[in-house]
């Protein structure tokens, strides 16, 4: 399909070379983004919403994935309290894959089920720490998870494997912290871990500079001026080869004088 459109917009630059590599002309990466417009209650509100622990400091997953799940299993394990209470709050899968987990674990989970997009939201605001563990294979490098932007537009910090664009993405944004690419490396991470030296109020003062990369309205307009720009290469081109077609046909066009007389 690459080889046969005028553009190509993707993800992950991953799928950008993919497509390249099939016959793109150019590409464009557009991530996934948040709504930054959209209102979000206080930590202990949406705690309070959420039935989760005023007083606990909260690691937070959404999502479906049971290898994923496990690794958030493992942060929680390899974490060191500081006399601190730490929990695990997840939502998005199924139950059985909470009941899955080893019963030590789960004693300190919070289970809040399917939750809708507004939910969601407030999730986000309710948790210190987003997580988004990644194994490094082909599936995770082409795609961009929509949870990583709903994590910092709540105010939450994030680590993250670097795997894929967060490899790189991470530089550029506050409030990121990236685990390695192996699970091994994941783990160690959270072994060495300083809770109080996470930064989760980092939102509020950096976020025009979230904005300028993932509101959803920036990146929309990337994708309107991106294929604008593809049309009117094409209707330009377009004008071109009918113009030159019609001065072809005129100079081949025979004279009547020219013409035998029957």
């Amino acid at each position: 399909m690459p080889r046969f459109v005028d553009g190509v917009t993707t993800c992950s630059s991953f799928l950008a070379e993919a497509a390249q590599k099939h016959g793109a002309v150019i590409t464009l990466v557009i991530h996934n983004g948040y709504w930054p417009d959209q209102p979000a209650p206080l930590k202990l509100e949406a705690r309070k919403a959420m039935g989760l622990d005023s007083q606990a400091f909260y690691f937070g997953f959404m999502g479906r994935t049971l290898g994923e799940i496990s690794w958030c299993a493992d942060a929680l394990a390899a974490t060191d309290p500081a006399g601190r209470k730490v929990r695990l709050a997840l939502c998005g899968m199924a139950q059985s894959m909470v009941d899955a987990l080893p019963d030590e674990r789960r004693a300190s989970i919070d289970y809040l089920g399917n939750l809708t997009p507004a939910q969601a939201q407030v999730f986000a605001r309710a948790i210190d720490c987003g997580l988004l563990p990644l194994e490094d294979t082909p599936f995770n490098q082409s795609r961009f998870p929509i949870k990583f932007a709903e994590y910092l537009a709540g105010g939450a910090h994030v680590i993250a494997s670097a795997v894929g664009e967060f490899a790189d993405l991470a530089t550029k944004l506050p409030g990121v912290t990236l685990a390695g690419q192996t699970r091994e490396s994941w783990r160690t991470t959270f072994s060495t871990l300083d809770l109080e030296q996470l930064d989760t109020g980092f939102a509020t003062s950096s976020s025009s500079m979230l904005a300028q990369k993932l509101d959803w309205e920036v990146l929309a307009r990337q994708v309107q001026d991106f294929y604008c720009a593809r049309l009117l290469g094409k209707q330009q081109k377009t004008s071109v080869a009918h113009s030159k077609l019609n001065e072809s046909l005129v100079s081949i066009q025979p004279s009547r004088s020219a013409c035998p007389e029957i």
